[in-house]
């Protein structure tokens, strides 16, 4: 870990995925050289064709992953947030970076240089078995995420959504959307029109939206939608 690494940098590494099967003298080496990165809102953490010498975990806000298409489109391919890493495959790999990322809030992260990790595992292909199983996990939890989405209605994608940022377990609260609107619905594979018309469906259920607002009457409410939504889902496989 690079000399002026806080502890609060090095605990906060010590708890993200990658890393957390490591043995301490393991963790400092291939640590070494992490340093925190602050950008606001629009800042480009990397471009596509890029060398990829760095990957990033994020320890605040939030980082989209993107390609931009022949007609000039863009194809989000990933949102991430805390305790997430992204562009590790690339990096480990020494290729270049095969999109674009950037910071969709202002956000905080941590920069892993992968010069070390590459030649420590030279020296200790052990340890390459070890970063290969986390980022297996890591993978196969991304997997996961995509399998569990595609397996939700449009309405149960939102409100879970919405839970997660939630500060509350129950009751009434207002969360702030994370970013905007067309990013909320690439995230949850939809159409930026089928997401407005999830959000008039809420309303009936106590959910108002308000720019970049959500004012929510009841957790438990929204719990419900997704519950009562999935019990109807089930009734029509016939299950």
């Amino acid at each position: 870990m690079a000399a002026d690494a806080s502890d609060d940098l090095k605990d906060f590494l010590r708890g993200a995925p990658l890393f957390s099967e490591l043995s301490d003298a393991e963790f400092v080496q291939v640590t070494d050289g992490a340093r925190a990165v602050s950008l606001a809102r629009g800042d480009a953490v990397f471009a596509q064709g890029d060398p990829a010498r760095l990957f990033y975990i994020v320890a605040e806000g939030w980082v989209k992953v993107f390609r931009t298409t022949a007609a000039g489109e863009e194809a989000v391919i990933g949102i991430f947030t805390r305790r997430q890493s992204f562009a590790e495959i690339a990096a480990l790999a020494r290729d270049v970076y095969p999109a674009n990322a950037e910071a969709v809030t202002d956000a905080r992260l941590v920069a892993i240089p992968t010069e070390r990790i590459v030649s420590a595992i030279s020296n200790d292909p052990n340890l390459a078995l070890t970063m290969l199983a986390s980022v297996c996990r890591h993978v196969r939890s991304l997997v996961d995420e995509i399998e569990q989405v595609k397996g939700l209605s449009g309405i149960q994608r939102v409100a879970e959504f919405l839970i997660a940022q939630s500060p509350v377990q129950s009751g009434a609260c207002t969360v702030r959307l994370p970013y905007e609107k067309t990013l909320i619905a690439s995230k949850l594979g939809m159409k930026a029109e089928s997401l407005s018309r999830v959000f008039q469906r809420l309303r009936s259920f106590g959910v108002v939206i308000k720019r970049d607002m959500a004012v929510i009457d009841s957790v438990e409410a929204l719990q419900g939608v997704i519950d009562q939504d999935r019990l109807s889902g089930l009734a029509a496989r016939g299950h």
